[in-house]
Formats: C-alpha cells, structure tokens, sequence
C-alpha cells in the first residue's frame, strides 16, 4: 500500500498544497535529492563519452606512430606496436572500467526497494 506523504510532499514542493515548515523542508531536501541524482546521471554518461574519446584519440597517435616508424623502416612488419589484440584490450579495459564505475555509483545514488 502506497504511502501518501511522499505525494503531498511533492505537492507542497510544487507549490500546489499548504505546509508546515517542516513539511516545506522535507520537499526541500527531495528536490535537492532529485536534483544530485540527475546531475550525477548526467555527469556520469558525459565522462562515458570523454573517455571513449579518449581512448580512440590515444588509439589513434599510436597507430600513427606506428606507421611513421614503418615507413621509416624504423620497425618490421612483425614488430609493430600496435596490432589488433592491443586495440581490443584499450577499447574493452575502458568499457569495462566505466561500465562498473557507472554501475557502483549508480546503485549508490538509485538504491531499489528494500530487500532487493
């Protein structure tokens, strides 16, 4: 059975009900609450996006050198540097890294129902 005062909180912090001060403080500290969640789910999916850059920009020079030394004749073919295997391990150590830094925070800050 759903509980109404988180309701009539929300209503008192729209400004649709009348409150006590304390009632007015409780909407209060739930807006700033509602407010943290969203710019920390906001700051979250921007850094997912600034590393991934990253990574391929860092992908990207490596590559770069790599070649500048091939045609130099600085390195064999069979000597490279960079090679597939070390391209999947940057893009998938930087997934999986985010991936569970986003999920810890996100357990924190968008906790379930209890007992879950």
């Amino acid at each position: 059975m759903p509980i109404d005062a988180p309701q009539s909180l929300r209503d008192i912090a729209t400004g649709t009900g009348s409150a006590s001060p304390l009632d007015a403080a409780k909407a209060d500290v739930l807006r700033l609450d509602a407010d943290t969640r969203q710019r920390v789910a906001t700051s979250m999916i921007r850094l997912f996006g600034v590393c991934n850059v990253v990574v391929l920009l860092i992908i990207g020079a490596m590559i770069w050198q790599d070649n500048v030394l091939l045609q130099a004749k600085l390195v064999a073919a069979g000597d490279r540097a960079v090679n597939a295997s070390v391209i999947m391990a940057l893009i998938a150590g930087t997934t999986a890294q985010l991936g569970a830094l986003a999920l810890i925070i996100g357990k924190y800050l968008f906790p379930g129902k209890p007992g879950e």
